[in-house]
């Protein structure tokens, strides 16, 4: 789904992805393959951490039992999620 998401996200015109986050390090790798400009992160509370000043929304395309503290993490760092 993350894949699908990103894609989706990627493709208009005014979105730059600046951070990617997949605990699966290959999917990472070939996310980050399409969008070498971003950094990437094992962890979101590392990505929210590191790059929470910079980066202006954030798509969680995570499993239902790891979404909420995904979301939580970013909405409460003021981002639209």
């Amino acid at each position: 789904m993350g894949g699908s998401d990103l894609g989706s996200i990627a493709s208009h015109p005014r979105v730059e992805v600046a951070a990617l986050c997949d605990v699966d390090a290959g999917r990472l790798a070939k996310a980050h393959q399409e969008h070498s400009l971003a950094e990437t992160f094992g962890d979101f509370r590392e990505m929210l951490a590191e790059m929470g000043d910079s980066i202006d929304a954030v798509v969680v395309s995570t499993p239902d039992h790891t979404h909420a503290p995904a979301a939580m993490s970013a909405l409460n760092l003021n981002k639209p999620v």
